[in-house]
């Protein structure tokens, strides 16, 4: 499992007709990530909401993006242009179970 980001303040951008992602977080220094959609899965938190796997948006040459949706809004009580504290993992085909659930305790103090 490599971390991503570590308590990273992060703006939630908005950008009207953007579909599923039109609210969105952009994960700096992910460009060089390589994967595909649907196997680039993260877990962590933002703010303090839990991301239980979570997809990646692959971008050729970009950084990737991850969708906020509207229950996660919600909860977070957060909108477009205001900051969110982030930490994520990206989860790596070999990551046991026992590993996984060690970065939720982490998150979760």
């Amino acid at each position: 499992m490599k971390k991503l980001l570590d308590h990273q303040k992060l703006t939630l951008i908005y950008q009207p007709g953007f579909g599923s992602w039109t609210y969105h977080l952009v994960i700096p220094k992910t460009a060089s990530i390589k994967g595909t959609w649907g196997s680039l899965r993260v877990i962590g938190k933002i703010d303090d909401y839990i991301l239980h796997e979570h997809n990646l948006a692959p971008r050729k040459d970009e950084d990737k993006i991850i969708s906020i949706n509207k229950k996660i809004r919600s909860t977070i009580n957060k909108s477009g242009g205001d900051l969110v504290t982030v930490t994520l993992y990206l989860l790596e085909w070999f990551d046991t179970e026992e590993e996984i659930s060690k970065v939720f305790e982490t998150i979760m103090l």
